[in-house]
């Protein structure tokens, strides 16, 4: 057994290696015998841990998270501390197996999206594979298992135009240069929140993102993709210049600073500027990543490429922007099967409403 303070320690057991009927000589006995002792005699089999999850995780925490942006580090210390030491905290290492990671999604599977599980799924990936790397597990057991089929789900909520014009109308002055910085870029609000005034380049009209700020820290971009130059269009450029001329001074050159001089909190605007705006227009309450989504998808309305969409929203594969970003909008669904009608269907006449379609 391995010591939770990483020692091993010999521990005598009985294994029965089958009914008498089975195995009808000593020889048959002994060759089983020797076949199970073998990975332990030649140094093949690892002692198993008997350190409990929850200890580890804690371990795990204090170890590798502060080797993560701040805003990752907190991402998988929710999770842990949400959805996995609730269930596993007494558990063994050892006693943590395959089969029971695989039930324990499925019942996930029951209350929350899929992306949610993957969330689980991959921080939980993510212990076992240090507590294999530590000596403490032969194999990561989350390897093979398996994301529960897609369950339906509310689609995500995206704006039309004209709904984020009423955002931005039903906003407090102030912060409606935020709402409209973001509802034409789609930057993560933890990039809007850390833009200064040097990351812009008026005479070239460039906005440079090339860090964040979250929860009281400055950071790099999420990924190397999304330090990135976002093109200012006319009336963008002229908005901003209008802003930087009534906006106070701050000694941190920010763009959005509060009363202090200082960065706002995500969190914060969430609740006391965007929900209010969103409750007064009549709209879903949501956060702060719709706007990324709503740009993806009238981007796509557009008809714009997929690899402009991506450079915009500074996604590393192309992947995330259709599969977690773009929305169709019912009106061009409604058109798509209009088109196909006519191709599947050319000589088909066109019926007025009411009319039979068969006679």
């Amino acid at each position: 057994m391995l010591e939770a303070n990483g020692t091993a320690r010999r521990v005598m057991r009985s294994q029965v290696l089958g009914p008498v009927i089975s195995i009808p000589t000593k020889r048959e006995a002994r060759q089983m015998m020797n076949s199970l002792l073998r990975p332990i005699n030649q140094g093949i089999r690892r002692p198993q841990a008997t350190m409990a999850f929850g200890d580890f995780a804690r371990k795990w925490e204090e170890a590798v998270l502060p080797t993560y942006r701040v805003s990752t580090c907190n991402f998988y210390r929710d999770v842990l501390r949400r959805h996995l030491v609730p269930k596993f905290a007494q558990y063994r290492l050892c006693d943590i197996h395959t089969p029971d990671l695989q039930i324990f999604l499925n019942q996930k599977a029951e209350r929350y999206a899929r992306s949610v599980l993957h969330h689980i799924r991959a921080t939980l990936s993510r212990v076992c594979t240090s507590a294999k790397e530590w000596g403490y597990l032969d194999s990561n057991p989350v390897a093979g298992t398996r994301l529960p089929l897609r369950r339906t789900i509310r689609p995500k909520v995206t704006f039309q135009p004209g709904e984020v014009c009423k955002i931005r109308d039903h906003v407090e002055g102030r912060y409606r240069m935020l709402v409209f910085l973001i509802a034409v870029t789609g930057m993560r609000v933890s990039e809007l929140l850390g833009l200064q005034w040097s990351d812009i380049d008026f005479e070239r009209r460039l906005l440079h993102i090339q860090r964040t700020y979250y929860r009281g820290n400055f950071g790099l971009p999420k990924t190397r993709t999304s330090e990135r130059v976002i093109p200012i269009s006319d009336g963008l450029l002229y908005a901003l210049q209008q802003h930087k001329r009534h906006v106070r001074k701050s000694a941190m050159d920010l763009v959005f600073p509060n009363a202090d001089g200082k960065p706002y909190e995500a969190s914060n605007l969430l609740q006391r500027v965007l929900h209010p705006a969103l409750a007064s227009c009549g709209l879903r309450k949501t956060g702060w990543r719709v706007f990324r989504r709503s740009v993806a998808t009238t981007l796509s309305e557009m008809r714009e490429p997929v690899r402009t969409t991506q450079q915009v929203l500074g996604h590393s594969s192309p992947h995330t922007t259709l599969a977690f970003y773009t929305q169709s909008v019912e009106e061009s669904q409604r058109n798509a099967i209009s088109k196909l009608e006519g191709i599947m269907f050319p000589n088909v006449p066109k019926f007025e409403k009411g009319s039979p379609l068969i006679h």
